[in-house]
């Protein structure tokens, strides 16, 4: 059983009720549920789609031709932000379908929050620069920014097929319909902890939850009094001022006799002299040899 996409379908008369949740990729059951879809109105709940990729929009087109060519009239209702974007993103992913709901991503930067906000898209048809209207945090009641670009967001209203429910649906046909408990006394909305979209906020992990991650409390490291660096030279003895003091009056891994780091630093002169000498003439009398070749 594939545990990334559920999906419910329900019937009454000549109307089906179908909700789809999850992930939308290569591993989805579509052909399994436009097998028991019939002929008629499909009320399509894609309020629960978190991400849908390539390869599930390749097969989300091809079903509902599949399913259009059955003779269903689809209706979506509580479109996520995750289809909102590919119907923006792809002409032909909405079909022939009626887009009736969707909804709306909405952040609070005062709380950390998020929550999505159910608009009807008939109430800004034939808008020309629509907006997004105001959402209110459940916790602080401040004015929510809307998490996207209006502009891009609210596009694929111009081109979709905007509209209701139709109105012949059979009486009780709303017991069809499962609404969960959003956790909010407007059920226009849902409310979820916020996930990390490119702002300056990550989200945290607990990390001593991991399997062979440190301990939340690490054992702290015993006091030690290190010496100061030196902060100034005198000129006269070479000497740093403020360089500990040991008992010899001199660290003892840096004593030496004295003259020998005079002898050595003029002994490797000599060598480094003596080598570049070797190597001009080396070169020369290449030059020389290659020259003589040529001519």
């Amino acid at each position: 059983m594939n545990q990334k996409f559920h999906y419910s379908l329900k019937k009454k008369e000549n109307v089906q009720y179908a909700s789809i949740m999850g992930v939308i990729d290569e591993d989805n059951n579509l052909q399994e549920l436009g097998e028991r879809i019939g002929a008629g109105t499909l009320i399509l709940n894609l309020g629960n789609i978190e991400r849908i990729n390539s390869c599930g929009v390749r097969d989300w087109v091809n079903w509902l031709a599949s399913i259009d060519k059955k003779g269903t009239s689809v209706i979506v209702v509580e479109a996520s932000p995750a289809i909102v974007a590919q119907i923006n993103l792809v002409n032909n992913f909405a079909g022939n379908s009626v887009i009736k709901s969707f909804f709306a991503p909405y952040y609070c930067s005062s709380c950390d929050k998020e929550k999505v906000l159910l608009v009807e898209a008939k109430s800004m048809e034939n808008v020309n620069a629509p907006k997004a209207p105001i959402s209110r945090c459940d916790e602080c009641d401040g004015v929510m920014e809307f998490d996207d670009m209006e502009e891009s967001y609210f596009a694929f209203l111009k081109n979709a097929k905007l509209g209701p429910l139709p109105n012949e649906l059979p009486e009780g046909w709303e017991d069809l319909i499962h609404i969960e408990s959003t956790g909010t006394s407007d059920k226009r909305v849902r409310t979820r902890e916020r996930t990390f979209r490119g702002r300056n906020s990550l989200p945290s992990a607990n990390m001593s939850s991991l399997p062979g991650s440190l301990p939340s409390s690490l054992p702290s490291l015993p006091p030690t009094s290190l010496p100061s660096l030196p902060s100034t030279r005198e000129r006269s003895s070479g000497n740093f001022s403020s360089f500990p003091s040991f008992p010899s009056g001199e660290h003892p891994a840096i004593t030496k006799e004295p003259g020998t780091g005079e002898q050595g630093s003029s002994t490797n002169q000599k060598l480094l002299l003596g080598a570049v000498i070797f190597l001009t003439v080396a070169t020369v009398i290449v030059m020389i040899v290659v020259a003589t070749k040529l001519l």
